[in-house]
């Protein structure tokens, strides 16, 4: 579409495309660009031919017979060109626009030149490369004219040109940030805030976008195309809160970043819900999930389940996440099928939140889930619910057969029971744990607890049994103080076969050499088979030593129930006849001389007693809670009630006042025995 005063049309000599009638390719093309060079003058148009080449001569010769055709040596065609005027650098330049307005940037590019117009030729040029794709070349020739430009104070075409150059990033700062700023401080108003803004971003200029800017959707869009970079999520951070309240509405994620990187994640997902960016709210959501030093974290997430199920959303989570919001939206039948990974991902306390937020559930349905996991919190919300009946929680679990937990609840507010409601507990067949160590502050309880254990039912124990009566021969004050009831106690089920084996298996016989044992096994033995015990040396010794002839006296008178005297008396001489020497029935004058005359050396067995005083097996109260005491198969049939008590003088009581010519009334002191021995000396001592 170019037009020119003079068009000089050069071909290339050698073509031999001149026979037009050959239908050669060649020759047609030929012929198209001969059009275009002719059809480009306005005046006058010089065709240069090659003497020699006569098919050129004559193909113009025979085609252009319509034009004023005149044939004329180059040279003077070139001397008239010299001779006329002289293109000035104005009409170079306004051919350049025209040029420059039609896109022809190349020959724009050119007149401006010839115009000396070089900032002009470097934006055409610019132009014309960056058609051809060269990007980087045709950077260097727009930042070239922009520089120019400002260089001519041409703020306008300064800020045009950099408009090109921000649009092949990366910017160059450091050459241009001080020409765009310069220009814009002289042409505050000349961009858009849309042009502004994409300026800012290109340059990494972030602070300079304003609240303004951001009202505009164009703007938002441009901005949010940046999102994820540092440089703007420090921008946003510089506004105030109110303004960042605004942006909630206006820019959810932009404030959803914000509220991110101060560590509210609920809030951060719900900004980014809100702003339909799924990814951005899942990624939060399990950063809040795996911060587990944040000090509400169960508070966190909490809230974030609730924004995921008031937005219908869940399913959209990944497993971990989905997980904390199915624990919140259904929290019994998750916890049931994955409390471990409930813990590890969430932690115990988020599982409790859970079920304190659903209104159908309370910490009791935690039974249903683990109750060892849950113990306290199921313990107390039941004695929530029974208003401080904790005898009612115990029933609670040994309705469901989980005596376990009924036991352990006993054991956590052990000091607290009466006694009746632990031997209640007993009769149920509940052993808590460190029963017996409430024995040691309530002494009151210790024997009432030996006769549950041994009471058939689901309260017999014969292990727990056997323990309480260690605890309660443990010292001679404590023997006084309990044996009388021991005895009744145990008496009643010597012919019981659990008894009877734990009796065996606990003193054998021949004794051993090394072991000694148990308080309770030589007491029970002593009730059952007093004359085994009284024929073994080292048993006959420990019993004297560890209960007294007190003790030993009473067992046995109980055990035989005032049979003779002399079958009696034929036992507890086993053990001493001199400690027991009351016990011997009345015989003739001379039969009591013959124990005057003996009595020095009737019992040989108190030689040995010093080598055993002071052993005492220490371990003596150790057996476990554990062992299994089974079934009384023999009830109470066993038991005697007609028979009297036991005797045995308590701490501080007198024997003095006990009768000598009565073999029914029991035990006697040593004392005792010792005056009614010196009283039949005097009387044998006068009859000589």
């Amino acid at each position: 579409g170019l037009e020119f005063d003079d068009v000089v049309v050069a071909f290339d000599f050698d073509r031999k495309t001149w026979d037009v009638k050959s239908d050669r390719a060649a020759s047609l093309r030929m012929l198209l660009e001969l059009y275009v060079a002719v059809t480009r003058a306005k005046e006058r148009v010089v065709i240069l031919l090659k003497k020699e080449m006569e098919t050129q001569r004559k193909f113009f010769e025979e085609n252009l017979t319509n034009c004023d055709l005149q044939v004329e040596e180059a040279i003077t065609v070139f001397a008239e060109f010299d001779r006329g005027s002289t293109t000035t650098a104005e009409q170079w330049f306004a051919k350049g626009q025209e040029l420059f307005e039609e896109e022809n940037y190349r020959l724009a590019a050119s007149c401006f030149k010839s115009g000396a117009a070089f900032a002009y030729c470097n934006w055409a040029t610019g132009l014309h490369e960056k058609g051809l794709g060269r990007r980087g070349e045709a950077k260097e020739s727009f930042r070239k004219a922009a520089h120019q430009f400002f260089a001519s104070a041409d703020y306008h075409k300064t800020l045009d040109v950099l408009v090109e150059v921000m649009n092949i990033p990366p910017w160059n700062g450091e050459h241009d940030d001080r020409i765009y700023s310069e220009s814009r401080i002289a042409l505050p108003s000349y961009f858009t805030p849309e042009r502004s803004v994409a300026f800012a971003l290109s340059r990494n200029k972030y602070d300079e976008i304003r609240l303004e800017d951001l009202r505009s959707p164009v703007c938002l869009e441009l901005v949010l195309g940046k999102r994820g970079e540092s440089l703007l999520l420090k921008a946003t951070k510089r506004f105030d809160e109110d303004d960042l309240i605004e942006l909630e509405t206006l820019a959810p994620l932009l404030v959803g970043d914000v509220r991110l990187s101060e560590g509210n994640c609920q809030r951060a997902v719900a900004l980014y819900i809100q702003g339909k960016d799924m990814k951005s709210a899942q990624e939060a959501t399990e950063q809040a999930i795996a911060d587990k030093f944040n000090s509400d974290r169960v508070g966190t997430l909490e809230a974030m389940s609730k924004i995921w199920l008031a937005n219908k959303a869940p399913h959209r989570l990944s497993s971990t996440a989905r997980l904390l919001v199915r624990l919140f939206s259904t929290p019994k039948e998750v916890a049931s099928k994955s409390l471990e990974e409930c813990f590890n991902y969430f932690g115990r306390d988020v599982v409790l939140r859970a079920f304190d937020a659903h209104e159908s559930l309370s910490h009791i349905d935690l039974y249903d889930v683990d109750p060892s996991q849950f113990r306290k919190e199921i313990s107390a919300a039941l004695i929530a619910k029974y208003d401080g009946k904790p005898v009612e929680v115990v029933l609670w679990y040994y309705h469901r057969k989980d005596r376990d937990q009924a036991a352990k609840f006993i054991s956590s507010r052990l000091l607290s029971w009466s006694n009746d409601e632990l031997l209640s507990f007993l009769s149920l067949g509940l052993r808590p744990k460190g029963l017996l160590q409430v024995c040691d502050t309530h002494q009151s309880l210790l024997l009432p607890l030996i006769g549950k254990c041994l009471k058939a039912g689901d309260s017999w124990d014969l292990s727990l049994a056997l323990e309480a009566t260690e605890r309660a021969l443990a010292s001679r004050d404590d023997i006084e103080r309990n044996a009388n009831d021991l005895i009744q106690i145990w008496f009643s089920r010597r012919n019981n076969e659990q008894v009877s084996a734990a009796r065996t298996s606990s003193l054998p016989f021949p004794a051993p050499e090394d072991d000694l044992p148990t308080n309770a096994a030589l007491f029970i033995n002593l009730i059952s088979r007093p004359r085994e015990v009284g024929r073994s040396d080292k048993y006959r010794s420990l019993a004297m030593h560890r209960f007294g002839s007190d003790v030993i006296e009473a067992i046995v008178a109980y055990n035989l129930n005032a049979r003779s005297p002399e079958e009696t008396y034929s036992i507890l001489k086993l053990f001493s006849s001199f400690a027991f020497a009351h016990r011997k029935p009345a015989r003739n004058e001379e039969e009591k001389k013959d124990d005057d005359s003996s009595s020095s050396s009737s019992d040989s067995s108190m030689s040995g007693m010093p080598s055993l005083l002071g052993h005492r097996n220490s371990s003596s109260s150790s057996m476990s809670n554990d062992e299994s005491g089974g079934s009384d198969s023999d009830s109470d049939s066993d038991s005697d009630d007609s028979l009297p008590p036991p005797l045995v003088p308590r701490a501080g009581q007198s024997d003095s006042s006990s009768s000598s010519s009565s073999e029914d009334e029991g035990p006697r002191g040593r004392s005792a025995a010792t005056r009614q021995q010196q009283q039949r000396r005097g009387g044998a001592a006068a009859g000589r």
